[in-house]
């Protein structure tokens, strides 16, 4: 819903060529990047100790509270897929944690 955004939490491999998310619509296309954030690769992503990483996936960029969030861009779809790519991890990677959070 509009009024929704999810909270996901992942840990990332501690080692691995490339790391990236991205958001993709039914058909398993990307979203608009060229205008929109819709995609983070390890470099852009604000990477805590412990290699966790939360990204605020919603139609707006994060506050309040969730303000130091990295931020997808749904561009206001309710429904896609959250894509994870990772090139040679040194480890199988985690299952990532979704919250569910009004806006």
């Amino acid at each position: 819903a509009s009024d929704e955004a999810l909270i996901m939490e992942a840990t990332l491999p501690r080692d691995c060529a490339f790391a990236s998310v991205n958001l993709w619509n039914r058909f398993l296309q990307t979203l608009d990047y060229e205008n929109h954030q819709v995609s983070l690769n390890r470099k852009q992503m604000h990477i805590k100790e412990g290699n966790l990483v939360r990204i605020w996936i919603g139609p707006s960029p994060p506050t309040g509270r969730y303000k130091d969030l990295d931020w997808l861009d749904t561009e206001g779809r309710v429904t896609g897929f959250i894509f994870w790519r990772f090139i040679l991890p040194d480890k199988i990677p985690e299952q990532p944690r979704l919250t569910l959070v009004k806006v």
